[in-house]
Parts: C-alpha cells; structure tokens; sequence
C-alpha cells in the first residue's frame, strides 16, 4: 500500500472539511449582516457577524470574500485602519474584484467626502451646524490633534518595530495589550480628525495618520502571527502530554485504543508540519517549538512500535 499517497489522501480530505465549514460560516455571517442592515446595523447582529467571517477566514484563508466583509464590517464602525488591513489580504487574493474596487474608492475618500456620502439628512441637526462653534475652541482642538498625534507616532515608532512574533503567550498577551492601547488612540484621534476636518485643512495630519497607520498595520501582522504560533505550540504542548500518558498505560499493562490514536492524529502531525514550513518559509525562527514537535513525532513513533510489537 502506498502511504504515502494514503496520507495525501487523507489530508486532502480534511482540507475540504475545512473549507466546507468555512464557507458555511461565511453565509452565516451574512446572514447576521443582513438582519444587522434590517434593524439600523444592530451592533450585537454585527458582533456575531465579524466572528463568523473571522472564523471563516481561520478554516480557510485563499478566498477573499470573508476578508472583504470584515473591511465593509470595520468601514462601517469609521476604523479604516482595520479595514485597510483585511481590504490588502483580499487584494492579494483577488485585485480585480469587484468589491474590494468600491471598497478602496470609499476609503480613498476624505474623510468630508465620506461624511457626505452618508448623506447629512441622517445627520443629527447638532451636528451640521458646526459653523457656530468657537473658532478659538476649534483652533485649539486642532492644535491638541496635532500634539497627540506626535505623541503617538513617536511611541508607536519607539516601541513596535524591534516586536517580532512571538511563541511565549505571555509576549503575545503583552502584545495584545500594547495593540489595543494603540488602538484606542488611533481611534480617538481618528474621531477629532473627523470632526475638524470640515473646519481646517488637515492635510499634513491626514499624511501623519496614514503614516502611522502603516506602522500599526505592521503590528496587527506580528499580533495575528503570534496568536497563531501560540496556537501551534499549546497543541503540541497538550499531544505532547496525551502521548505520554498513552505511553504509560502501554507500559503498565493497560489495552488503550492505539489504533484510534494513531490514525486520528497521523494527519494532526502533517498539519503541524505543515504549519511550522509556512511560518518558516514566511522568515520566522521555529528553533524554540521544533524540539518539541520532533519529541511528539517521537512518541507517536513510540506507540505505533509498541502497538506493533516492536521495541519501544
């Protein structure tokens, strides 16, 4: 019997399932963004749907449509930061399709321009009569965007680009954290900048926003690679200790079902395999997890030669 081709086999059956139950939860996410749209973009209905296209997205990551209703999900809550990062995954898998193209136009927009698209009629009265507010209030929110934008640019230029992604999930949490503190000011900022723009020229600060979204993009990368390495290395840690504990049963005397184990995660070790070759190809040092993961092909090794007969 060819192995071998048994494996590939198998794997690819898996990978369908995989991409079956992607598709499923990409159609529930619109679901949920459908009823969202009905009543007046219901936050909680919005909620459901971002975890269901991010879960997509995690199942299978070569279609582009789960990326492109995130970015539509994060446009319509004004973070265009957010929506950049998934609108880049989905150009680099489809750049012709249609709706990333009036997606990038929106957001290529000012954000005036943006605002008027959504038409003022839907606009409170407050906040279309801007034009009576104190120009001296005005000059000094204006001046006050400025200086908390150097402030956070010099932070983010500080502190981000020695991070790299990370194995320890105490580095990671800590890289959480950071993402979310950075978040919420880029997010206030964005809000200030959004409600002077209609009264100053705000060019060179719009620059600096860009700038400094391109700087936390770069963070977003090593924040959702670093979740994943995590991952990867909590499974192995947890089949490490399952294999251990099937080793000693078998040592003791005791009738565990080898055979179920070993074909059920026969096809666990190539997709891990598979994972450490992507992170690998992808420039990241897999040095501190692949003796770990030779020690579990190890003890599969072990148990399949006990089962066998052979010696362990």
């Amino acid at each position: 019997m060819d192995l071998q081709a048994l494996q590939q086999v198998t794997r690819s059956d898996h990978l369908h399932a995989r991409h079956q139950k992607a598709l499923r939860l990409y159609k529930l996410g619109v679901e949920y963004l459908q009823r969202a749209k009905q009543y007046d973009w219901d936050r909680l209905l919005l909620r459901n749907a971002a975890r269901c296209f991010a879960s997509a997205i995690t199942h299978n990551r070569a279609v582009p449509e789960p990326y492109l209703k995130q970015a539509f999900l994060f446009s319509l809550v004004g973070n265009t930061r957010k929506s950049l990062h998934y609108l880049r995954e989905a150009q680099r898998l489809a750049p012709d399709h249609p709706e990333l193209l009036r997606l990038q136009a929106y957001l290529q927009q000012s954000p005036t321009e943006r605002r008027t698209a959504v038409s003022q009629a839907s606009l409170p009265a407050s906040s279309v009569r801007r034009s009576s507010l104190d120009p001296q209030q005005l000059a000094y929110q204006r001046d006050k965007l400025a200086i908390e934008l150097q402030q956070v640019m010099s932070k983010a230029y500080r502190e981000l680009p020695s991070l790299q992604p990370t194995w320890a999930e105490p580095v990671w949490k800590g890289y959480c954290r950071l993402r979310d503190e950075f978040d919420a000011k880029y997010q206030s900022l964005c809000d200030l900048f959004d409600r002077l723009s209609t009264h100053f020229d705000l060019a060179a600060i719009d620059r600096d926003l860009q700038k400094l979204e391109i700087g936390l993009n770069r963070f977003d990368d090593v924040c959702e690679h670093s979740e994943q390495m995590v991952s990867l290395y909590q499974r192995i840690q947890h089949l490490e200790k399952m294999f251990e504990r099937h080793v000693l049963k078998q040592q003791q005397g005791g009738s565990p079902d080898t055979q179920t184990l070993l074909d059920k995660y026969q096809q666990v070790l190539d997709e891990m395999a598979d994972e450490l070759d992507l992170f690998e190809g992808s420039g990241m040092s897999i040095q501190q997890v692949l003796p770990r993961y030779e020690n579990l092909v190890a003890l599969y090794q072990r148990i399949d030669a006990q089962s066998s007969g052979g010696t362990p």
